[in-house]
């Protein structure tokens, strides 16, 4: 999606000479987080951090494909991210060294905690952990310590959105069938990559993935992030982007801005890192873009300018050489932003042909656009009819953006992507099916992130026998001041107990909701009720009982 002439013309003059100062963003002295998790639930093993890169930070590299086979095809993947604050260029990246993420939240004023390391932990819930709590009160610790006061989600099971407590019902929300959460802030120290202030950010960031049987599902890994401006200000022009990088030095990428895609696949037909001659690919795409049904604008070019929940999707994708040439690493503010919206270094725009480079080129938003090995792919970007020359293999660097989008203060934006393993007959057919996954993954995405709402029930006191029947009391009777009315499920059901007087009037209810098999205790207090003769009754979908109480005085 094109920028504006005001803003295009402004970004032009950010790359080429120093923003005018805003208010800096307040800068803190953390030390940079050292926790990690991994993600191993279905066919992946994937390492997450807590500095805005995944599967390294130094040393091994884990993202592994198959989970158990040793081999990993992706290197690093990092969060770049930047924009506008009053007219001030702010941007957070991670990449290789100097993470510009630190563990811990923001508070109201925008400050980072004085001590991240307070936070340097990421939280792994598995769905069987909490079925191994509902049947023997066994809590892990991540349960046990989930951090639902910093915005981690909470299944709320006691009917109280402010607490979380796991004797009462409520339950971790886990995402697909494992969930690793944490949170992290753009504003805990300097930024020596990207030479900006901060931008203000707070990140609450979940990973999951689902054992659902499906083509792509069990393969492909998710990442949620929920992206919360703690400025006064409004953060304007700004871009979320994706980078990536291949294991080894045979690699070339692609896009496809119809599927909204970027790709990462072997340059020939044997694959050195393990997987022999079936080179598979490797998908990034945006299943869930920032929300822009507030700007005036048909972002999502359906037609329609503003719908509810109009959302972008990946809007560029260009990859750079690791020299020092005019498609290099940046080295300034200008240069970083640049590549979030298609543009080299110098500011030259991306065009179409050759390497992506030539100042009297048509500009395109889309590298490497054409389905391998149609023209204008890595392995024929010169557009012969049978091609002759190809680029060398590479690291296979990308860049995926998403933007530009605006954040009001205290707004938060919902972003989630996927890395989607497609492994076909040979390297172009693994990309050739890996072009259909988006679409089936967006139409499962809201199936995956659904909360089971099987592990939605009280726990169960361990070694407790179930109950074979129903059954249903209170205790004493008659009573005056208070009592108790028992009830006991031989399933997990959805229950109403609700006490009537003889008109049959409701006087109160006292339980409703998903119930665990079991027995349980109502404690309720009568003595505001007059004196007489009144009816309780227990509902479920296959059974219904009542009682009578006296309440005498």
């Amino acid at each position: 999606m094109p920028m504006g002439r005001a803003t295009a013309l402004l970004v032009t003059a950010l790359i080429f000479a120093p923003p005018v100062p805003a208010g800096a963003q307040s800068t803190g002295s953390c030390l940079l987080g050292g926790a990690s998790a991994d993600l191993d639930v279905a066919g992946v093993r994937a390492r997450m951090f807590n500095d805005g890169g995944f599967f390294w930070h130094g040393g091994e590299n884990i993202y592994e494909v198959p989970k158990g086979s040793g081999i990993t095809p992706i290197f690093t993947t990092n969060l770049w991210m930047g924009g506008l604050v009053v007219d001030e260029l702010r941007l957070s990246a991670s990449v290789y060294s100097d993470w510009e993420f630190w563990p811990g939240p923001l508070d109201d004023d925008g400050n980072p905690p004085e001590d991240c390391t307070l936070y340097d932990r990421l939280f792994s819930v598995y769905d069987e952990d909490i079925r191994r709590y509902n049947k023997t009160g066994e809590a892990t610790p991540d349960m046990l310590d989930w951090p639902w006061d910093l915005g981690a989600p909470v299944f709320d099971g006691d009917g109280n959105l402010d607490n979380y407590d796991l004797e009462a019902g409520d339950r971790p929300y886990v995402f697909g069938d494992q969930t690793i959460w944490w949170v992290m802030n753009d504003a805990g120290n300097k930024h020596m990559n990207t030479h900006t202030d901060p931008i203000g950010l707070e990140i609450r960031a979940a990973a999951f993935a689902s054992t659902i049987e499906s083509h792509w599902i069990p393969y492909t890994t998710f990442y949620r992030f929920e992206l919360v401006n703690k400025l006064d200000s409004v953060i304007d022009s700004f871009y979320f982007g994706v980078y990536s990088e291949g294991d080894v030095q045979d690699h070339y990428v692609g896009s496809d801005s119809v599927a909204g895609i970027a790709y990462l696949y072997n340059d020939d037909e044997w694959d050195e890192e393990g997987y022999g001659n079936r080179p598979p690919a490797l998908g990034f795409t945006f299943l869930q873009g920032p929300l822009v049904d507030g700007d005036d604008r048909d972002n999502d070019g359906d037609g329609e300018v503003d719908e509810d929940e109009e959302r972008l999707r990946m809007t560029s994708f260009i990859s750079h050489s690791h020299t020092g040439n005019v498609r290099g690493w940046p080295t300034t503010p200008g240069q970083w932003y640049g590549y979030l919206h298609a543009r080299w270094p110098d500011g030259t725009p991306l065009t179409e042909g050759g390497q992506g480079y030539n100042r009297h080129g048509k500009p395109t938003n889309w590298m490497y656009s054409g389905t391998p090995p149609d023209y204008w792919s890595e392995g024929n970007p010169y557009g012969n009819a049978s091609p002759v020359w190809s680029n060398p293999p590479q690291l296979g660097t990308m860049i995926m953006p998403t933007g530009p989008f605006r954040m009001e203060p205290g707004e938060t934006q919902e972003i989630i992507f996927a890395i989607i393993f497609s492994q076909g007959n040979d390297r172009l057919d693994s990309v050739h099916q890996l072009l259909g996954a988006p679409v089936s993954l967006r139409a499962a995405l809201p199936h995956i992130i659904a909360f089971d709402t099987t592990l939605f029930s009280a726990r169960l006191p361990p070694e407790v026998p179930l109950p074979v029947t129903y059954g249903l009391g209170h205790y004493p009777n008659p009573v005056s001041e208070s009592a108790v009315v028992r009830f006991e499920l031989p399933r997990d059901e959805h229950v109403s107990v609700v006490l009537y007087d003889l008109l049959g009037r409701r006087v109160a209810t006292l339980a409703t909701g998903l119930h665990a098999a079991g027995s349980y205790e109502i404690h309720f207090e009568a003595k505001n009720l007059t004196a007489g003769l009144y009816l309780y009754r227990l509902e479920t979908p296959t059974f219904v009982g009542s009682r009578t109480l006296m309440v005498v005085r």
